[in-house]
């Protein structure tokens, strides 16, 4: 029984620190994309990196489980 906490505890945690990962990352990369879009954007459209930022997360939240 204590085991099964602590593995279930682990996970919240890993799923709470994959979150905190990903708001820093996407802010630093919303504040670059906001001064100069043309030059941070790497060629994509907003929707694309839209799509770019649901992939990620996806990979983020499966790590941090």
């Amino acid at each position: 029984m204590k085991k099964a906490i602590y593995l279930i505890i682990f996970i919240i945690l890993g799923l709470l620190f994959a979150f905190l990962i990903h708001a820093l990352i996407e802010i630093w990369c919303i504040n670059l994309l906001l001064k100069d879009f043309s030059k941070y954007s790497l060629g994509f459209s907003w929707s694309q990196l839209y799509l770019i930022h649901h992939i990620i997360s996806a990979i983020l939240f499966i790590i941090g489980g």
